[in-house]
């Protein structure tokens, strides 16, 4: 039957032409004439009232508000003309009037709300906005969610959008840990990457730092690109790379700070022409006495051609000086190349020398390359000469009266990248000559690197880089060694030990280890 104004239908005599049955927005229809009620809809279930509600021309017109079985409201709202306006609120389950959902239209603009219904906390929050006739869902103009962690909110996404409805991203974005730690940051302008983008990592020791930081201009890269190390080892914003961007191409040289050393990346566009038997030239054979040059006919042939010796022959970093056979460094030097130059690493001759203990530079050659005005440079790791030799196994076995010229020219406790000394590398290898002409040169047995470690401690880890798990162990002959120096440092057997909450003493007593412990009270004993 057609309604009138005051007619009242029950629930079973009305369907839906348009929407679902039981939903605000649906269309309501007789069920025999499939025509529009206006009246009031009585909805029940079974002998529960679960809402009743007035439509005009089938639409819902006024409040909605719907039942639970147990009588508790579910749903709040109000529409014009089947149209939700205003606020509409969607209830959690229970007695409790606990919104789980809300929507707040005004005018164009849509404000919808989740709530946590253990706690009441709001989670989530979406600003849209609707243009009238259109068929979409509407444009994000901001969005933001939380987390509940421990009945507390804890933010979880920030975004926000171009108030022009356009959807497109337009400030700052956020998005953070469980914890409400910040993870990422990025800044938009009309959907594009604008400024710095910030990155942060979490450890699951609870180290929380800052990983990363590139900066964008008009959705490019474009400046620095700075990424850090993460492990408590390192000092914060300690870098670990860096690049240097222009309209998002590389610009510059990408610089890598590794855990005992640092490597220069040449951009693509900076590779010179390809020079490899001229290279190999310079270079020399290896024989007997090293590596030997044609000293002649190089000569020959740098003089017949035009090529800059300070500059790379090939797509690498180091320059003729730096990887010439001994024999024909004089000649190459007296032909313009010059020995002061540093790689892109910032490595000197006497530098490179030290690191390719295979090409066998001689006593001769050191000599020559100590008497030099930089000698003492360090690279941009912060390695000194004296570093390269202590890092060397080769060169403190074989060489150690290296060590003896090195300590003389060089400041033996200048520190590195990492806060280490050369003794931090020449305590650890095998034979002791070197670090032990370091200590009696006045090396400081005691000087920490930035991740808490002496020298003296370091005889007993397995690896002296920074960031790197610490495993200890010991025998009787390290045991000895670090006794016999108890009298110049302030290491103590009893002592914490870095990156664990027990003395060394302790450790070795948990391992059963007896002899061990034993050995160290009577070397106690003997200081005493």
């Amino acid at each position: 039957m057609l309604a009138g104004c005051g007619s009242s239908y029950q629930w079973d005599e009305v369907t839906t032409s348009k929407g679902s049955k039981g939903k605000p927005t649906a269309i309501y229809v007789d069920k025999k004439t499939k025509e529009p009620v206006s009246g009031t809809i009585i909805w029940k279930e079974g002998d529960t009232l679960i809402s009743e509600f007035k439509v005009k021309n089938g639409k819902v017109q006024g409040d909605w508000v719907t039942h639970n079985a147990d009588g508790s409201v579910a749903i709040e709202a109000q529409l014009d003309d089947g149209q939700l306006t205003g606020t509409t609120t969607v209830y959690c389950s229970g007695g409790e009037k606990k919104p789980q959902q809300r929507i707040v239209i005004a005018g164009k603009k849509q404000t919808e709300s989740q709530f946590d219904c253990a706690s009441g906390l709001q989670t989530r929050e979406q600003v849209t906005v609707h243009e009238e006739g259109s068929k979409q869902n509407g444009r994000t103009l901001a969005q933001s969610a939380w987390r509940v962690v421990n009945g507390e909110q804890v933010p979880a996404v920030v975004a926000n959008y171009d108030k022009d409805g356009s959807g497109q991203l337009d400030g700052v974005q956020e998005t953070f840990y469980p914890t409400g730690q910040l993870q990422e940051r990025k800044h938009y302008n009309q959907g594009k990457l604008e400024g710095l983008q910030e990155e942060f990592v979490l450890l699951d020791d609870g180290t929380y730092r800052l990983r990363k930081v590139t900066a964008y201009k008009d959705g490019q890269r474009d400046g620095d690109s700075i990424q850090y190390f993460v492990s408590p080892d390192w000092p914060e914003k300690t870098v670990e790379k860096r690049e240097t961007y222009a309209a998002g191409q590389d610009t510059g040289k990408t610089v890598i700070y590794r855990e005992l050393d640092v490597q220069v990346l040449v951009p693509y566009q900076d590779v010179p022409p390809n020079h490899y038997k001229l290279k190999e030239a310079l270079a020399g054979k290896s024989t007997r006495d090293g590596y030997v040059a044609d000293v002649e006919s190089l000569k020959y042939l740098l003089q017949a051609s035009d090529i800059d010796l300070n500059k790379p022959l090939v797509a690498e970093a180091e320059l003729p000086v730096h990887y010439v056979a001994e024999n024909a460094y004089d000649m190459l030097v007296s032909l313009g190349a010059d020995p002061l130059k540093t790689t892109a690493e910032g490595n000197t001759r006497l530098m490179m020398c030290l690191k390719n203990a295979w090409r066998d530079c001689s006593d001769a050659h050191f000599d020559q390359l100590l008497a030099l005005s930089n000698a003492k440079t360090a690279n941009l790791f912060g390695n000194t000469p004296l570093h390269e030799l202590c890092k060397s196994n080769s060169l403190t076995k074989e060489r150690p009266e290296l060590g003896q010229r090195l300590i003389a020219s060089q400041d033996i406790n200048a520190v590195n990248y990492a806060g280490q000394t050369a003794l931090h590398y020449c305590i650890t290898q095998r034979d002791k000559t070197v670090a032990n002409a370091l200590i009696a040169a006045g090396a400081d047995l005691d000087k920490a690197d930035y991740s808490g470690v002496t020298p003296m401690q370091l005889v007993f880890l397995r690896d002296p880089r920074l960031g790197r798990q610490k495993q200890v162990s010991w025998d009787a002959a390290r045991i000895q060694y670090v006794g016999g120096l108890l009298g110049k440092s302030t290491f103590n057997f009893e002592a914490p030990f870095p990156g664990f909450d027990k003395s060394l003493k302790q450790l070795m007593i948990e391992a059963s280890d007896a002899q061990s412990a034993m050995l160290v009270d009577s070397l106690a004993a003997n200081k005493g």
